[in-house]
């Protein structure tokens, strides 16, 4: 509460419900937050205040004081339907197989997700248009609280970007189910336990076209070990964190220096246990970022894939780069440090192969060697 004990957020009053005036809609506000207040006085009038708020966290539900804990989520995410392409609108989707992978746990989350797809029609006098589009349906052994769940869609989320190489949101999460349907009294109950849920993201991107134009991975190409894929990433704590790295630069603008000293960071901290055959710790930031090079084959072929006016071969691209984050970090190595200008290219050839690496890694293509 502030001085003249009015509320300003959630933690002042909890929940707030509201409703469109003709009730139709219905509203469950989580986190909100009071940005300003105004007071209007009119001549003769009766002073009046109103006040602006900024809402992070709401549901559009059906019924009011449903149950805070979650047994089932459906979400979407942006790029999934094309790439995935299992399901297209000309399929009777009623008689499409779904695909179930059983067994999956994250930090003690038991759950099974569904690969469903789904389909619209809408007719007109002239016209039928049909849709499909595809959704995860994440059902869990034991109800959780939404700060997990969103956890866990969030590292999903990661997993897809760097598997379909494209800046994904989280388009749509719809929580529970609808439970409305009696089948032994063959009647409705009211009981649609549905929540649309709407968040502020970590990320959502401005513009999407939902076309994925020669993919470098193709589901159809590791879809027998996806169910092996989804539960090694759940697993590697490690690579989740390498992996939020890359994309914190990958989502937002950030300059130069810091994208260098980010993303090394990130591979130092990756190999943070690694060692000698001694048993000594790798304390040597440009050996570990030469193992993680390493991880990748076929490197140099892919750092001359990305057109520049300069020749970069895998031991320039490690020097410069770490040479670059001495100066920049310790102020050292001056005399090797030109511009950033001049960093450019070799900024875009290692971001393309830090992708690669992330890449291969979470689909088991390489085995870790950080370790």
């Amino acid at each position: 509460m502030d001085f003249e004990d009015k509320v300003q957020s959630q933690e002042d009053y909890g929940d707030w419900y509201a409703s469109t005036w003709t009730g139709d809609l219905l509203f469950v506000i989580h986190k909100y937050l009071r940005v300003s207040v105004n007071s209007h006085v009119s001549f003769n009038g009766v002073g009046q205040e109103t006040s602006s708020w900024i809402i992070t966290d709401y549901d559009i539900v059906n019924q009011f004081m449903l149950s805070p804990n979650v047994y089932q989520v459906k979400v979407y995410m942006d790029y999934l339907h094309s790439w995935l392409n299992i399901f297209n609108p000309l399929q009777n989707l009623s008689d499409e197989k779904s695909i179930l992978y059983k067994n999956l746990t994250f930090q003690a989350i038991r759950f099974s997700l569904l690969i469903q797809g789904q389909g619209n029609i809408a007719e007109d006098t002239h016209t039928v248009t049909k849709t499909a589009n595809t959704c995860l349906v994440l059902k869990f052994d034991e109800p959780q609280k939404r700060e997990r769940i969103y956890k866990l869609l969030k590292v999903l989320r990661n997993m897809f970007h760097i598997l379909i190489n494209k800046k994904i949101g989280i388009s749509k999460i719809v929580l529970n189910a609808d439970k409305s349907w009696d089948a032994k009294s063959q009647s409705l109950r009211k009981k649609d336990e549905r929540e649309n849920w709407i968040l502020n993201q970590s990320f959502l991107p401005d513009n999407m076209d939902d076309k994925v134009s020669r993919p470098s991975l193709l589901f159809k190409d590791i879809k027998n070990d996806f169910g092996k894929i989804i539960q090694g990433f759940l697993d590697d704590v490690k690579l989740q964190s390498l992996v939020s790295t890359y994309l914190t630069i990958e989502h937002f603008d950030i300059p130069l220096d810091t994208s260098i000293v980010t993303l090394l960071s990130g591979v130092e901290t990756y190999y943070n246990n690694l060692k000698y055959s001694d048993g000594k710790r790798v304390k040597s930031a440009k050996k570990k970022l030469t193992m993680f090079i390493k991880l990748e084959p076929h490197a140099q072929n892919i750092i001359n894939h990305i057109s520049s006016n300069i020749d970069v071969s895998v031991e320039s691209l490690i020097t410069k780069l770490q040479d670059s984050r001495d100066y920049f970090v310790h102020g050292v190595k001056e005399e090797k440090f030109t511009s950033e200008t001049d960093l450019v290219p070799y900024l875009f050839k290692f971001e393309r192969l830090y992708q690669r690496i992330l890449c291969d890694l979470i689909t088991l293509k390489v085995e870790k060697n950080n370790e």
